[in-house]
């Protein structure tokens, strides 16, 4: 029973217009912070803005630096094609905490 109300509201989130309105234009803001502070290091892969995820890469073991920083991602040897030196980047809701772990020597 909870999973049933659980999926209502759900369900009732997005009927609601302004609610999905503006959580992609939240989506859209945090990812182009994220991206331009990666962009220094990093490999982005083409994505849209308001795709809550995307593929970055460029060290040996990207997987492992983000680790190694307190973030989690998806390691790149999971998808096909792809090993470790990449990794997807789930969007979170506040980029500032993020880009601190990023930005520690």
């Amino acid at each position: 029973m909870d999973a049933l109300v659980e999926w209502l509201k759900w369900l009732k989130a997005l009927e609601d217009k302004d609610f999905l309105r503006k959580t992609v234009e939240q989506t859209r803001k945090n990812k182009e912070k994220l991206m331009r502070a990666l962009n220094k290091n990093f490999h982005i892969a083409k994505t849209d803005k308001s795709t809550p995820i995307f593929l970055c890469g460029g060290r040996d073991n990207t997987y492992q630096y983000f680790l190694s920083r307190g973030i989690l991602t998806v390691p790149g040897g999971e998808f096909m094609n792809l090993d470790n030196s990449y990794v997807r980047v789930r969007i979170p809701r506040s980029t500032e905490e993020f880009i601190k772990k990023i930005n520690v020597a």
